[in-house]
């Protein structure tokens, strides 16, 4: 089944951070956006309860074979909603001439001469700008989600450029609240007990567009259930478990048969990773290699720290470091690879989830898009 849920509140994803309230000037911090660990956790608590589990031991192996893919944004488009896609970190903004544009030139892997070296073994190669007359100077702010037609254009390899003056960047708002603790006796504050939270706001709208123009958010989650339940209705998610509106949610996104006849003819292909994933040898795969194409290069952000509570044992999990998503794999396919071979490999991993992991899978790490790339 596929969900869109719309919190009502502003969403807490707590960061992992130790938090009280009871420490003078604590703030409970979110991060940017919701953890596949988080939704993967409250998809299987609201399984349970609407299949009338009490959660004991012997209950939480079918709880923990609920599977997820996701999340993902979701913008409101009239009455419907579109995917939102987090920005490929292997794009650059650059701003144009006229200063109220910006284009994303990208970046894609050089081959090293003869006296270059990285500080890496293998064969990894460094990337560089696809144009070579950049002027030096700072990037500008560019959106952290891209809507659906910006993504495809960009996974076939055409030009994505973003009209700054007028663009709605596309992301939950912040929303910080400072709260006080209120002594029952004198109803009035208690002396040092303040504190603040930093939570998402699911609305969007363009710089200085008054509230009326604001366009609702959602999270997309696909569900794959032991059992056949209706997960609709309202439920809490998140921290402070705040309130949300689970409804029917649209099909997964899909353009791989506009790449697939490229796919075929090259000798390459690049991975996206659309949620965080978790990978043995820590940034990539161990052996380097995504589904037998052999990785040649990656723009991969810095690690997402992630814990959570382990329902069986009854204790909370250790923190891991996570791939952030829009991270990106330059792969090469290997010489004996015919065209058929290349559709299948790419169909294997479109709208899958490919971190290293059974539980990390179910958990919609790693959910991954491929695109276009030449070696």
């Amino acid at each position: 089944m596929n969900l869109a849920i719309v919190p009502r509140d502003p969403l807490l994803v707590r960061d992992g951070k130790p938090f009280s309230s009871a420490i003078p000037g604590s703030r409970a911090r979110s991060l940017p956006f919701a953890t596949p660990q988080m939704v993967a956790g409250t998809v299987r608590t609201v399984y349970g309860f609407a299949r009338g589990l009490s959660f004991r031991q012997d209950e939480l192996q079918e709880v923990l074979q609920v599977a997820i893919k996701g999340p993902l944004p979701l913008i409101r488009n009239g009455d419907g909603w579109e995917f939102l896609f987090p920005a490929p970190l292997d794009s650059l903004p650059v701003r144009e001439p006229d200063v109220r544009s910006i284009r994303m030139v990208p970046l894609a892997p050089r081959k090293l001469s003869e006296t270059e070296r990285v500080n890496r073994g293998g064969d990894w190669q460094p990337l560089f700008p696809m144009e070579d007359d950049l002027t030096p100077e700072k990037p500008p702010a560019a959106p952290s989600w891209w809507p659906s037609h910006m993504f495809r254009s960009w996974l076939l390899g055409e030009k994505v450029q973003w009209e700054e003056a007028s663009a709605e960047f596309p992301a939950p708002a912040e929303d910080i609240r400072v709260h006080v603790m209120i002594d029952p006796e004198t109803r009035t504050a208690k002396e040092g007990m303040l504190f603040s939270t930093q939570s998402l706001e699911f609305v969007s709208k363009g710089k200085d567009a008054p509230l009326s123009q604001a366009r609702e958010l959602a999270l997309w989650v696909g569900v794959v259930t032991p059992q056949a339940v209706s997960l609709e209705g309202v439920h809490p998610i998140g921290g402070e478990r705040r309130l949300a509106l689970w409804q029917k949610g649209p099909e997964p996104w899909d353009m791989l048969d506009e790449l697939l006849q490229m796919i075929r003819k090259s000798r390459g292909a690049q991975v996206i990773l659309l949620t965080p994933g978790y990978f043995q040898g820590g940034f990539a795969p161990k052996d380097q290699k995504l589904y037998g194409a052999s990785i040649r290069a990656a723009a991969v952000g810095r690690p997402l720290v992630v814990s959570g509570w382990d329902m069986a044992k009854g204790r909370p999990k250790p923190s891991r470091r996570l791939v952030p998503a829009g991270s990106v794999y330059f792969v090469e396919f290997p010489e004996d690879w015919g065209p058929d071979q290349k559709e299948r490999w790419a169909k294997d991993i479109w709208w899958e989830c490919i971190a290293d992991g059974d539980e990390h899978r179910r958990n919609g790490e790693g959910l991954a898009v491929v695109g276009v790339w030449e070696p």
